[in-house]
């Protein structure tokens, strides 16, 4: 390519081109790395809240099997007791 000279006319155009696009891409760096930060910290809270809920899903997992067998044992008891009254009432 010849000189023309226009590297003189028009070279700071494009520094200062680059220069715009660097400061915008730095920006946009910035943005990113802020947003992902925040997306970190939504993270580990969301990971904490699981941890919460499955140990609490745990604790009710166990609590309402107890519950079914108390409920299991009474009725079983009071049909016991059921059948003794009707065989005592016969007698």
């Amino acid at each position: 390519m010849a000189d023309d000279g226009s590297d003189f006319l028009y070279g700071d155009i494009d520094e200062k081109h680059r220069e715009a696009d660097l400061e915008e891409l730095q920006a946009h760096c910035g943005r990113l790395e802020a947003d992902n930060a925040a997306l970190q910290q939504e993270l580990a809270d969301s990971r904490a809240q699981i941890e919460f809920l499955v140990g609490q899903k745990e604790v009710l997992e166990t609590n309402m099997a107890a519950l079914f067998n108390t409920a299991t044992n009474d009725l079983r008891r009071k049909d016991k007791q059921i059948i003794e009254l009707r065989q005592h009432t016969r007698r």
